[in-house]
């Protein structure tokens, strides 16, 4: 294994708190009722849903044959990694660790690169963009969206502009954990 990669945090340890019976299909049912366990409401459980499924379903499929059900197959997981990312990813769905963390040195504004700002994810996001990728950038934004949403719970009182996502807690989204803990289940052992 190439330095700086990992495979304990990958796209599919992501997947496994929406994927309940673990057959590594997860339906769009799968995910608005995960949705749901996480707070959102409805409509941006339906809306979210929508979104991923329409997105990068196809991209998972063991076929060429679209899935008429939109489902998400985590064993083709990797064919859904897009453009205008942090490269958090590896192409073949590892963890970069080393990436993970130049994300935090190069866009947090706190003194201990530990967190993001709202306006440091702007800033990341739009950075991060490439040259006439509208799918990959339409994917970040709602990425990241989605994970401010996710950790919102965890950020603590206060206006936009003193809200911090802490790295661990991005970790956390990465690896699946903090989705447990956000739901307020106990985290399986094998994350």
């Amino acid at each position: 294994m190439a330095p700086g990669i990992s495979t304990s945090t990958s796209p599919t340890a992501h997947l496994s708190f929406f994927d309940r019976d673990s057959d590594g299909i997860i339906s769009p049912w799968d995910t608005y009722v995960g949705l749901r366990k996480l707070h959102w409401g409805i409509f941006l459980s339906v809306l979210g849903m929508a979104i991923i499924h329409g997105g990068f379903a196809y991209f998972t499929q063991p076929r060429i044959i679209p899935d008429p059900l939109f489902r998400i197959h985590s064993s083709g997981i990797s064919g859904a990694i897009h453009g205008s990312t942090t490269n958090g990813y590896a192409p073949n769905g590892d963890f970069v660790p080393v990436n993970f963390d130049r994300t935090f040195k190069l866009y947090s504004s706190l003194a201990d690169k530990n967190g993001l700002t709202i306006y440091d994810t702007i800033r990341m996001v739009n950075q991060q963009r490439c040259a006439l990728d509208f799918f990959g950038t339409f994917a970040a934004v709602f990425e990241w969206f989605a994970t401010w949403m996710v950790l919102w719970p965890l950020t603590g009182k206060g206006s936009w502009s003193t809200l911090v996502i802490r790295k661990d807690d991005v970790q956390g989204i990465f690896d699946g954990t903090v989705f447990y803990r956000v739901a307020g289940e106990d985290i399986p052992e094998h994350l």
